[in-house]
């Protein structure tokens, strides 16, 4: 596995209309591998946890307990993976730090109900202030 096919995953976040195709990259291509692990390192308080349990409730249509959140990057390719468990459905998500674009897929193991979402972040405008209702 070359971590050069990062740039072609980064591709195909951005524009590709088949995110299950996306995850199915992603998965055929780094997940198993020895490369992705051993250039990864441990992810905590990033503001992709804050986001994820409003993201999978948007996708699911109800509140689920996310649990076993573990972010990992590979800091030289602005890329961030982890795999979490949002109620009974496991959980991968994939995001380019500096696109601002990644990919959330939800699995149920019994089921095979499948669900993926394309999510995009930006920093608030310098100037931009909450409402007050």
């Amino acid at each position: 596995m070359q971590l050069e096919l990062l740039s072609t995953l980064k591709e195909k976040m951005t524009r590709a209309e088949d995110l299950e195709g996306v995850m199915m990259y992603f998965y055929d291509n780094f997940v198993g591998q020895g490369e992705l692990p051993r250039r990864s390192v441990p992810v905590e308080g990033s503001f992709l946890e804050d986001m994820l349990p409003q993201t999978v409730k948007g996708m699911l249509h109800k509140e689920v307990r996310i649990k076993g959140l573990r972010l990992m990057a590979v800091p030289q390719y602005d890329f961030i993976h982890g795999t979490f468990w949002g109620g009974d459905f496991v959980g991968t998500l994939i995001y380019f730090e500096d696109v601002e674009v990644g990919v959330i897929s939800l699995s149920h193991p019994v089921t095979e109900d499948t669900y993926v979402v394309r999510f995009r972040t930006c920093d608030a405008p310098n100037d931009w202030l909450p409402s007050v209702n």
